[in-house]
Parts: structure tokens; sequence; C-alpha cells
């Protein structure tokens, strides 16, 4: 489930069930965000997939942070991958430890690689979000 912070815009006909959601690159700083908390049977070992719309999603490094049961994961994803035709695709944000009453996947606004790389804060690059899964491995 997703709790999105104001300034994510909401698009139905692309995404998965044709449902997502974006925002703005806002370069280095991070002012809004989305949250996915998801709900476990059982804990364990799961791999985490995010899905990226092939619309609305530009962005060249999306910040995505695991929230899991040993720490935070920061994952960098290109969004612009997947951009244009076709449909979206499953991207993989790794395998991490999870109980059934804590942790989360969340993406702001922020699109940046310390060092290597910020995208301006513009309407260019968008940060699209869409589905989280949790794959019991």
């Amino acid at each position: 489930m997703i709790s999105p912070s104001p300034y994510w815009y909401e698009i139905t006909n692309f995404g998965y069930n044709n449902h997502m959601w974006y925002t703005c690159s806002n370069g280095a700083t991070a002012t809004y965000w989305a949250r996915w908390t998801p709900t476990l049977s059982s804990s364990g070992t799961y791999e985490v997939q995010v899905y990226i719309p092939n619309n609305y999603a530009t962005t060249h490094a999306a910040r995505y942070s695991v929230r899991h049961a040993n720490g935070t994961q920061t994952v960098i994803v290109d969004q612009h991958d997947t951009y244009g035709s076709g449909g979206g695709r499953w991207v993989s944000l790794g395998r991490y430890s999870f109980n059934t009453t804590s942790g989360y996947v969340e993406v702001s606004d922020a699109a940046y690689i310390p060092g290597n790389y910020t995208e301006p804060a513009s309407c260019t690059y968008k940060i699209g979000v869409d589905a989280v899964r949790w794959i019991k491995n």
C-alpha cells in the first residue's frame, strides 16, 4: 500500500493494474516521500521488488530505502531504463530479512548519486512509483 505525501500526482491509465503516482525530481533534496508497508504472514528472508511503469518514470537515480530487520539499505534504480513503448517491469531491490511487525520501502523526490550525478530540481525528470512486492525466499 502506498501512502504518498503532497505533490504526488495520480495517473490511472499507466502502471501496474493501470494505476501509479509520480512526482518531479527535486535534485539532491528530499521533500516528499511515498512509503509501502507490507503485511507479512511470517518473518524471514524476502526479495523486494518494485514495479517501474513505462511512463512518468524518467529519473536516472530514484533512491529507494529498504527498512528491514537488520537496518536500512539504499538502492538506486535507473527508472529511465524502462521509459517508452511496451510495458513496465519489476526490478529487484535485493533480499532482506523482515519480521512481521516492521519494515517498509520508501522513495523520495530526491534523485542523486552522491559524488557522481545529481538531476536538476525540475519536472524534466519524474520519479514514478507504483507497486512493491515482497517474495518469500
